[in-house]
């Protein structure tokens, strides 16, 4: 089996001026589209998008990534009011472990949302990718391994949580950093088997069924 490199490209809506933010956040309709249109342009195009109030996130491979990207971009670029303006948005670009841990962090709810909700936007993402025929093994297995961390970090500490003293977050956070190092390991070493990933079928038995969104699945 071939693997390509996870790429990333992040841009920080939280920053943004709100006429700019509002333009930037879009519907799941809208989100639909996007991936529609960039398997149109890419065949067998890997890309999962992940957008919110606060994010619009791009995962692709190595493969695909530039047509998808592009294609993606010029949306949001016309939405922006001209590459000027979008130019000047903040952005992270990562690949490969980078942007693995990116994700990783994310679902953890490190610096963004507590892990339930951003799971359940993860879960969507993927879902909307599948259904769209742009979720290949690449980006499976990098967002069941997301999904995993954020399950562990939410179930095993205290991360996110607004009762606490700064002093057990702070704790809470090195124990979730923890974690997603841990998954780190295990994503890479997934990475060089020929199985396509997939979560054990006892997962979300172990966490409870009333708190798991939809699997993620190959």
């Amino acid at each position: 089996m071939t693997h390509h490199p996870v790429r990333l490209l992040a841009i920080d809506l939280s920053k943004t001026v709100p006429a700019v933010r509002e333009a930037l956040v879009l519907n799941a309709s809208e989100v639909r589209e996007l991936l529609r249109r960039a398997c149109v342009v890419e065949e067998r195009v890997e890309l999962v998008i992940v957008s919110d109030a606060n994010r619009f996130e791009l995962y692709s491979t190595e493969a695909g990534h530039a047509a998808a990207f592009r294609c993606v971009l010029r949306e949001l670029v016309s939405r922006a009011g001209g590459a000027e303006t979008f130019g000047a948005l903040p952005t992270i670009e990562a690949t490969g472990a980078a942007a693995a841990q990116h994700l990783l962090r994310l679902a953890a709810g490190i610096g963004g949302k507590s892990g339930l909700e951003i799971l359940v936007e993860l879960n969507v993402a993927v879902a909307r990718s599948r259904a769209a025929g742009t979720l290949g093994s690449e980006l499976s297995r990098l967002f069941t391994s997301a999904v995993q961390a954020g399950w562990r970090a939410y179930c095993e500490t205290s991360v996110g949580d607004p009762t606490k003293s700064q002093a057990e977050r702070d704790v809470s956070i090195l124990e979730a950093e923890r974690i997603i190092e841990e998954e780190l390991v295990v994503w890479k070493a997934k990475r060089q088997s020929e199985r396509p990933a997939a979560l054990e079928p006892s997962f979300y038995r172990r966490y409870g069924t009333s708190r798991a969104p939809s699997r993620v699945q190959p």
